[in-house]
């Protein structure tokens, strides 16, 4: 982290196999006031064949769906696929794209790269993100008003291209 301090500010994090799962548990860290306060949050995360961690040091950061934009790009071969799929469930309104392939980065076929492109494109334009604790202050607020836009966790994660 020490680097991501030294050599940020960083819009986004990307990371394939264990460094998506190292890259999620930061973002999910700093999203609930664990680490990473001194830094800006990142607007947007990105991960390849990547999986949910079980370490206990790191479940209270994935007490709640993690709120940042994620893309994920799950192989339908890839023996990590079912821990793929339990780490888009952690996110909000996670983008999911499958490929036919194994645990690799895979050359994206046309549909695949117009929804990856879409969702950096839309990236760019994302303004920085509030403080934590002003984000939670919402959260907390709109569940007090009954917002129920919570999204089944039960419910697998639709894939927006196969």
């Amino acid at each position: 982290m020490a680097k991501i301090r030294e050599l940020g500010p960083f819009d986004g994090i990307c990371g394939f196999s264990q460094g998506g799962a190292m890259a999620s548990i930061m973002v999910a860290l700093q999203r609930a006031g664990l680490a990473l306060q001194d830094v800006p949050p990142f607007k947007f995360v990105l991960f390849f064949g990547s999986v949910l961690t079980t370490h206990p040091r790191y479940l209270p950061a994935f007490k709640e769906r993690v709120q940042v934009p994620s893309c994920h790009i799950i192989g339908h071969k890839d023996y990590v696929k079912e821990h793929g799929i339990a780490l888009a469930r952690s996110f909000e309104a996670p983008i999911v794209i499958m490929h036919s392939r194994g645990h690799i980065v895979p050359p994206l076929l046309r549909e695949q790269l117009a929804v990856l492109r879409a969702f950096l494109t839309a990236m760019q334009n994302v303004p920085p993100q509030q403080p934590h604790v002003q984000q939670r202050q919402q959260q907390q607020a709109a569940a007090a008003a009954g917002d129920s836009s919570e999204l089944d966790p039960l419910e697998p994660p639709q894939p927006m291209w196969e």
